[in-house]
């Protein structure tokens, strides 16, 4: 069961919002499939909360072992108003599911390599000088892009866009570095498109990180709380190598490693439990890895006086 994230566009500066989902398998096409149903996150409805370096965008994360498509209802928890509705497809997995707003059309899960055309958000350190790569449904294919800084407008990319190989179903694209391209601290949001397909690719730059290495493939690592939030300040390593960073303020870690087994390391920060690892098998494709921590004082929420390991 994972503790799966979903993320919504709303206007900025909401709070106090909660989001119920509902399971429509049997209902597509209905506009408004709550009826009488209990809603599917039975724990409660879950907080959503905006990210602090990407104004207007939401994320919950759902502990619930849910799947396939699910209608989300916002709320506001205060009165119960409805704030917004959307659709999203769950795969009870920790890669990053986006809500939708047009009603979907079967209970087949969408096409697109990430839903709603976006896809997971990269996490690198602002010394990085690697290229991005990402999958793409066609070959032969000239992508243009545009970048947006911090939610701002979009210009142009200075970066070259090229085709590596092909990538299990689909083909192996990059974007070469360019400082140009990369917010300093905060996120850089990429519009690609070959004129049929447009996807996103957020990216966030962290100087918290320092050492990621150069690897094809993308390990992302979300290190979080036993009540799913985000934490930051804890370090990561990859095993046997000089591979250390340290999670930033979205509880993110990338790390670019090439095919092979890697034992990761998290070693928590102040006030939660002793360090865990994780073995982490790169094949051919980018992975995804959660560290979850438990307080030293479970009834001090994680704000406790233990020395953090190093």
């Amino acid at each position: 069961m994972a503790n799966s994230p979903i993320l919504i566009e709303l206007p900025s500066g909401l709070d106090n919002l909660t989001a119920k989902l509902f399971a429509i398998s049997t209902q597509l096409g209905d506009a408004n499939p709550v009826n009488d149903e209990a809603f599917d996150n039975l724990t409660g409805p879950d907080a959503l909360n905006e990210y602090t370096n990407r104004e207007g965008l939401y994320y919950t994360y759902v502990d619930e072992a849910l799947a396939g498509w699910h209608y989300l209802l916002v709320e506001d928890a205060d009165d119960n108003s409805t704030v917004a509705t959307g659709w999203v497809y769950l795969t009870d997995t920790t890669n990053y599911h986006y809500v939708q707003f047009d009603v979907p059309s079967s209970d087949a899960s969408p096409t697109s390599v990430a839903n709603a055309e976006y896809y997971n958000i990269v996490t690198r350190s602002t010394a990085d000088n690697n290229a991005l790569f990402f999958e793409w449904p066609d070959t032969g294919r000239t992508i243009t892009s545009k970048v947006s800084f911090n939610g701002g407008p979009y210009g142009s990319v200075s970066g070259n866009i090229s085709e590596v190989r092909a990538e299990g179903s689909g083909f192996l694209y990059q974007l070469s570095f360019s400082s140009a391209d990369r917010a300093n601290v905060g996120v850089s949001e990429y519009e690609l498109t070959d004129g049929i397909t447009t996807r996103y690719l957020p990216l966030a730059t962290d100087s918290g990180g320092s050492n990621g290495g150069a690897g094809l493939y993308q390990l992302n690592i979300s290190v979080r709380n036993i009540t799913g939030d985000v934490l930051q300040g804890a370090r990561v390593n990859v095993d046997s190598t000089t591979l250390t960073q340290t999670s930033n303020s979205l509880g993110q870690i990338v790390f670019n490693l090439d095919s092979g087994a890697y034992v990761i390391t998290c070693s928590p920060p102040a006030g939660y439990d002793t360090p865990s690892s994780q073995v982490a098998n790169i094949v051919t494709a980018d992975q995804s890895m959660v560290f979850v921590l438990t307080p030293t004082d479970p009834d001090a929420g994680g704000d406790g006086c233990t020395v953090p390991w190093i």
